[in-house]
């Protein structure tokens, strides 16, 4: 599992700086990493530090969040909370098909 983090974390790098039209030489020398640790980071390869996810956040402008992945929390949360809307979607037709069919 740790593995696959770092993967998520330099992938999402990767994209944000494409999309930033931003080179590895230009994001690695405001981070002060070299190039080839950069090329790393977002290959998975390399782990990246947590000082490092804040230099790149900040070089990207965007939260240090955009480049982590959900925690297995969050995504028990959010199937949670898509079971409940299928629930109340559920319950609301039920009341629906009864007043339909009392009319």
């Amino acid at each position: 599992m740790a593995e696959q983090i770092y993967q998520i974390i330099g992938e999402r790098i990767k994209i944000l700086r494409k999309k930033k039209k931003m080179s590895q030489h230009e994001l690695s020398s405001f981070c002060n990493l070299k190039r080839a640790s950069l090329s790393q980071i977002e290959s998975g390869i390399q782990k990246v530090s947590i000082e490092h996810i804040y230099e790149i956040s900040d070089a990207l402008n965007c939260e240090i969040f955009d480049l982590l992945p959900a925690s297995k929390n969050n995504e028990i949360d959010i199937v949670t909370s898509i079971r409940f809307d299928e629930i109340s979607i559920n319950k609301a037709t039920t009341e629906i098909n009864k007043l339909i069919g009392e009319s």
